[in-house]
């Protein structure tokens, strides 16, 4: 059996396009991409808030409807700083 997927792809204002097969995968690039460097000194527990909260743009910029949940995470990555 071969399964493709489908190439999912963003555009940031820098220009940078940023291409994953999964939106949890291009959600974690975009994450990485926007805190640079520091990405790899943010403790996994942040990393992860991060990576929620990109998804949750993707799929708000998709149309689908929000994670009843986002608030929760909001409210815990402002608490994580």
């Amino acid at each position: 059996m071969t399964i493709e997927a489908q190439d999912l792809t963003i555009t940031l204002e820098d220009g940078t396009e940023l291409h994953a097969t999964s939106s949890i995968e291009l959600a974690r690039k975009w994450a990485e991409a926007l805190h640079g460097t520091g990405w790899q000194q943010l403790s996994p527990a942040k990393q992860s808030l991060e990576i929620s909260a990109a998804l949750a743009a993707l799929n708000e910029a998709a149309g689908e409807e929000p994670d009843p949940r986002a608030e929760r995470r909001a409210r815990l990555r402002a608490a994580l700083g």
